[in-house]
């Protein structure tokens, strides 16, 4: 399968799955709510550097590991 054709199908799946309801979402909700577009942005940028992080961690330590 041709990766830029699977791209789009990716992205939504992506959206859907980060839009699930959970403490995350209902912090970016209240940001959000409270404090507009402006306010939920830097949020959802934070919460994503920290998972991205932890994601790369935890993947270095399983390489390391696997040696």
């Amino acid at each position: 399968m041709d990766l830029v054709a699977s791209l789009p199908a990716f992205v939504v799946a992506v959206v859907l799955i980060s839009a699930s309801p959970g403490p995350a979402m209902a912090l970016i909700l209240r940001r959000a709510a409270l404090h507009g577009f402006r306010g939920a942005v830097p949020t959802v940028l934070g919460l994503e550097a920290v998972s991205g992080t932890v994601l790369i961690v935890l993947g270095l330590r399983m390489a390391a590991a696997t040696r």
